[in-house]
């Protein structure tokens, strides 16, 4: 297969709309001041209907692809960066829930749920090979068909760890880019969804879900298998807490896993482990959201850890553990969560979702700041390129989910600055999925406004927001 130049038919809608400021007062809540208009360029893409799809990058280049309507698709949606360009092109299988990994100039989409050839929707073993360089396809086979996986690249190799066919399987699938050759391995324990982490030659393959036949067991699994891509060998450990919201981060040669409870550091040069209990949780400040995922940055040699709003701060060099100074008060009951961070410049943007105010954490100045958003509202997706923080659609109604009233509009806000303006995405959604690519963001798919719809009605559409549009553009 080749892939296809696509000249945007009606249902593939290219809508450049460029750089206008929003009205929009009957969503202004709050201090925000009205915002100016977006500093950079918009464009978007209507794919269709569309869910459970693969997303990779390769280069300047962003790949979507498989996914689901009322079948399995084929489809794959090629964005290039560098020509802010489409292109199509075509999976040699249909399938949804692809695992993608790249390695050099090469995209894998392995596995997934597809079988046509069954009549059936099943685990796939198909793997769909893209190589940027040449534009060409290929195929090849997992030792297992399964769905699920961890990914991970290291050297010039791709595994393929865990996922679940019937049950959660121990297969690990090993590409060589170099040679285009496969090998396999074992982890130490079955498990699917396990997070992956590259650090160094080393992959650690950590936690995941795993099948339990005791009831006072969890069903989410403590191991840690470790790939040296220097030696080949395997070895294993085990973290000190796991729950279903494990988060990985690597800090120089070092790799940070935490459940929002504890976090295991793990010293690739040494091999070592120690653990930090976080001091929210050792004190009891707040009851423990087991599904709550704690909000984690990481800045050169120091990673900041946010769990409730209490940060603790990790300088890599040392080892030390130090607690951030204390966040803004907040009004009595408005109380939440972190929830998500991202780092624009040398400030750490940390949201809860659901408050019109955002906390600004100087790096340098080790100081924190407020800012308040120009729109109220809440699920909205965020995001951050060069020094600019994107909060990209959501929700801002105040009753149930079904009476939901999603937005379009996107708050863009100048760290440096303090300056808001705004955009607005090609259709109100609420948690749109994010993709960073040179300098550019893609808000991609997300809740559209009829959550009673079944899935097969969801709609993918690419809104591209662009930092430094080309001359002219």
């Amino acid at each position: 297969m080749t892939l296809l130049s696509n000249p945007f038919t009606a249902r593939l809608r290219v809508a450049l709309r460029g750089a206008v400021a929003l009205t929009l007062a009957a969503l202004v809540s709050g201090p925000g001041e009205a915002a100016a208009a977006s500093p950079g360029s918009w464009s978007s893409v209507d794919l269709g209907k569309r869910s459970g799809y693969a997303l990779a990058q390769v280069g300047s280049a962003v790949l979507i692809a498989g996914g689901r309507t009322t079948s399995d698709l084929d489809a794959v949606n090629v964005y290039d960066a560098d020509g802010r360009a489409w292109s199509t092109a075509s999976l040699s299988v249909a399938r949804q829930g692809i695992t993608a990994a790249t390695v050099g100039t090469q995209v894998l989409l392995a596995g997934g749920l597809g079988r046509p050839e069954l009549g059936r929707t099943a685990p796939s073993d198909v793997v769909d090979v893209y190589d940027q360089a040449t534009g060409e396809w290929s195929t090849a086979a997992l030792s297992v068909p399964r769905y699920g996986m961890g990914s991970a690249t290291v050297g010039g190799r791709v595994l393929f760890a865990g996922g679940v066919s019937t049950q959660p399987v121990d297969a690990v699938d090993i590409y060589d880019a170099d040679t285009g050759t496969w090998s396999t391995a074992t982890l130490s324990e079955p498990r699917q969804l396990p997070t992956t982490i590259t650090v160094g030659s080393q992959v650690l393959v950590v936690g995941g879900k795993r099948v339990v036949h005791d009831p006072s067991q969890s069903i989410f699994s403590d191991a840690v298998d470790i790939y040296d891509d220097q030696t080949g060998a395997w070895s294993a450990a085990r973290l000190s807490h796991s729950g279903p919201a494990l988060v990985a981060t690597r800090v120089g040669n070092q790799v940070l896993v935490t459940d929002g409870q504890v976090v295991d550091v793990y010293d690739a040069p040494t091999g070592t482990w120690t653990s930090h209990p976080l001091s929210q949780h050792l004190t009891g400040e707040r009851p423990f959201n087991v599904t709550a995922q704690p909000a984690v940055v990481s800045a050169a040699t120091t990673v900041l850890v946010s769990v409730g709003r209490v940060l603790e701060i990790y300088d890599s060099l040392t080892g030390q553990w130090s607690m951030g100074p204390a966040e803004p008060a907040r009004p009595p009951g408005a109380f939440a969560d972190h929830h998500q961070a991202v780092l624009a410049g040398r400030t750490a943007v940390f949201s809860d979702l659901a408050s019109q105010e955002v906390e600004l954490y100087n790096l340098d100045t080790r100081a924190w700041s407020v800012a308040t958003l120009p729109h109220a509202r809440a699920e909205y997706a965020l995001a951050s390129v060069g020094g600019q923080a994107l909060f990209a659609g959501g929700d801002r109604s105040q009753g149930p989910r079904l009476a939901n009233e999603h937005v379009d509009v996107v708050d863009i806000l100048d760290v440096a600055t303090a300056s808001w303006s705004s955009g607005s995405l090609a259709y109100a959604r609420a948690v749109p999925r994010v993709a960073n690519v040179a300098d550019q963001v893609l808000f991609m798919g997300g809740v559209l406004a009829c959550t009673s719809c079944p899935m097969e009605d969801a709609r993918l559409v690419v809104d591209v927001y662009d930092s430094a549009p080309a001359t002219g553009s």
